[in-house]
């Protein structure tokens, strides 16, 4: 892998775009290249962070369902792996559009000047809806196109 360690930084970088800490992203891009999964003392000991910084990214990334880890029957030691059906769950991405949409309507709700961000908001809020409405018909064609496959 250290022959990836500079396309790695760059693409964590992308991925910090994306909202993720540059930690997790730094590890969330490593085991998209990574063959197979990846233990802690692994993940340490390539990008130099403590074990602190590790473990909240690891816990960040578990639970936005990014990725998962597996155990060995009697064993501590985690593997940790990409769970990259997580971006084409639709019940996911539901939860995650759900969520911001949330958001908004609490803004929404809770605004009393400036009624230009209020419409703003509105605006914004509208399309999330349509992308909600319309993630079961996209699923749908992709499952289809890719059993074609």
């Amino acid at each position: 892998m250290e022959h990836l360690k500079v396309k790695i930084e760059e693409q964590a970088l992308l991925a910090e775009r994306l909202g993720l800490t540059p930690a997790a992203a730094k590890l969330y891009t490593y085991l998209m290249y990574k063959q197979d999964a990846a233990t802690f003392e692994e993940l340490i000991s390539y990008f130099n962070l403590s074990k602190s910084a590790v473990s909240i990214a690891l816990n960040m990334l578990i639970d936005q369902q990014l990725i998962s880890f597996r155990q060995q029957p009697g064993k501590r030691k985690r593997f940790f792996y990409l769970t990259l059906e997580s971006w084409t769950t639709e019940s996911l991405i539901n939860h995650r559009f759900a969520l911001f949409m949330q958001m908004l309507d609490t803004a929404i709700a809770t605004r009393k000047e400036n009624q230009k961000k209020t419409e703003d908001l509105e605006h914004v809020r509208g399309f999330y809806q349509l992308l909600l409405d319309e993630i079961p018909l996209i699923i749908q064609k992709w499952e289809e196109k890719t059993k074609a496959k």
